[in-house]
């Protein structure tokens, strides 16, 4: 007795896989980006920021979305048909823009600012400058110039870029004192001896011959 079984097989389906990846900020496609995915050779995406695969087969696939300056994305896409998936992805650095002025609005150049872990940098003649690569976080920052008091602050970088404003108080003129001594050729003090001294009135010296303004 001949028994037979008749078994019926249905065709794989495959289609087309296609993964876009968009900048968080601008959503514009971001070219150069490198996608790994299960099963298929690793592709950059193109310059719409976008990378294809043919022949893919139903299922569910893991992915990884990398480029330097964003953070990483991964994923699970499933295909069940041609299959179009589009991602945004963070920025990994920001950048603070510092504006710094004076009481009367007037720019300071030259003035030195210190970031939190980053190295010094000065202002331009419009008072600006921008600090770079910045990650997400709260950053202490100080404000150094000649001739103003020292300036200090905190700012916050959270997925965006910030601007700072800081305005410098302006020192008072430095003062010092002046010590006058009139003597005789022979050395011997002179007393009662009348000092004019621009911008103060004038003084005599005392028993010593000195006077000190």
């Amino acid at each position: 007795l001949n028994n037979s079984i008749e078994v019926g097989l249905s065709p794989s389906m495959m289609y087309t896989l296609t993964i876009g990846a968009r900048d968080g900020i601008t959503a514009i496609g971001i070219p150069g980006e490198l996608v790994s995915i299960t099963n298929f050779p690793s592709a950059q995406t193109d310059y719409e920021g976008k990378v294809q695969w043919n022949n893919v087969l139903e299922g569910s696939y893991n992915f990884t979305i990398s480029k330097e300056g964003y953070i990483d994305y991964s994923g699970t896409v499933n295909v069940f048909s041609t299959t179009v998936v589009n991602y945004s992805l963070e920025h990994k650095f920001f950048k603070a823009g510092f504006t710094v002025v004076d009481a009367s609005l007037n720019p300071i150049q030259n003035a030195l600012i210190t970031v939190d872990g980053k190295s010094g940098v000065v202002t331009d003649e419009f008072g600006y400058v921008v600090v770079q690569n910045l990650e997400s976080d709260n950053y202490n920052y100080s404000i150094q110039k000649s001739g103003f008091d020292a300036y200090s602050g905190n700012f916050n970088i959270t997925g965006s870029d910030a601007n700072v404003n800081a305005t410098l108080t302006e020192l008072p003129p430095a003062q010092y004192s002046v010590l006058i001594h009139a003597t005789e050729m022979d050395g011997t003090p002179i007393e009662n001896a009348t000092v004019w001294l621009t911008g103060f009135s004038p003084l005599p010296t005392d028993a010593t011959g000195e006077l000190l303004y």
